[in-house]
């Protein structure tokens, strides 16, 4: 006897409003959400109102589960609400990279001890099933402020390039470009061929933003944390969520240790960086 196929999303739609409906009157979430975000305990009550749109966060299997991390740290300290999609292999970068053992899309609570953000912040988060095309964040009906992909694999680049949509992940990237919302990709990849460089140019050029996990070092990073901290603030600049993270360029001067501030001083009184070799080195690098 032939197995009977499973019904397609768009032909799901009424069975999941007549669940999502059950769900609801016994203060469970409809549809492939997880909720909540911080394990089976926060079932005992309703997640408080969140307010403002949410920006749509997810983490891809790309190395760099610490730039993930920092940012959504940034963005609950910001009080911005939060819609989380994990690939699977975003998953496994938690664990991997972050020791988190016993994470999972329904248990993110030692996610959340990692973050050390309170349960009253934590409640800002909302985590949605990466396979689910009938939740949320799928449809451009629904206002969020963006989408951010941090970090973003090569894999989910090239899908987004393409308009593919087959996950909640890229879908939700196709719908931030096609309402013309921020749509902001971290990628994280060395080197860059030619197919990599021609689907993040093609992104580029309908309207999304390309901020690569290349931190920069004016500001005397001391961490690894702060060195992604740089990125987070790179994000949240185009998104637009005020935050300051790291000091600005402007700011340098401040930021820098004494000692090395004091050396460049003295080193721009006497009108020299170096010795007469350096000085000809940097006449010949213009």
């Amino acid at each position: 006897m032939t197995k009977p196929r499973p019904p397609l999303p768009w032909e799901d739609f009424g069975r999941r409003g007549r669940d999502g409906d059950a769900a609801r009157a016994r203060g469970g979430a409809p549809g492939g959400r997880v909720r909540p975000a911080g394990g089976e305990a926060a079932d005992r009550g309703p997640a408080p109102t969140r307010r403002g749109e949410p920006l749509v966060v997810g983490v891809t299997g790309a190395s760099g589960a610490i730039y993930a991390v920092r940012l959504l740290r940034a963005l609950l300290d910001a009080r911005v609400p939060v819609d989380l999609v994990f690939t699977e292999y975003g998953l496994y970068l938690l664990k991997l990279e972050l020791g988190l053992r016993t994470v999972t899309a329904s248990n993110l609570e030692s996610l959340r001890a990692h973050l050390d953000v309170p349960e009253e912040r934590w409640s800002l988060v909302r985590v949605f099933r990466n396979h689910d095309l009938a939740a949320d964040p799928a449809s451009g009906s629904t206002r969020f402020r963006g989408v951010v992909v941090c970090p973003c694999s090569m894999k989910n680049v090239a899908a987004i390039a393409q308009g593919l949509s087959e996950t909640l992940l890229q879908r939700a990237a196709d719908v931030a470009l096609k309402e013309r919302r921020p749509l902001v990709l971290v990628p994280r990849e060395t080197p860059l061929h030619l197919i990599h460089l021609e689907n993040l140019a093609r992104i580029s050029r309908a309207g999304g933003t390309i901020i690569p996990a290349m931190p920069a070092f004016y500001q005397g990073p001391k961490t690894f944390e702060d060195l992604a901290d740089f990125i987070a603030q790179r994000v949240l600049d185009h998104v637009g969520v005020e935050a300051r993270l790291v000091p600005a360029w402007s700011e340098r001067e401040r930021a820098r240790p004494a000692d090395a501030a004091g050396s460049s001083r003295d080193a721009r009184r006497a009108g020299t960086t170096g010795g007469p070799e350096k000085r000809s080195a940097d006449r010949g690098d213009d």
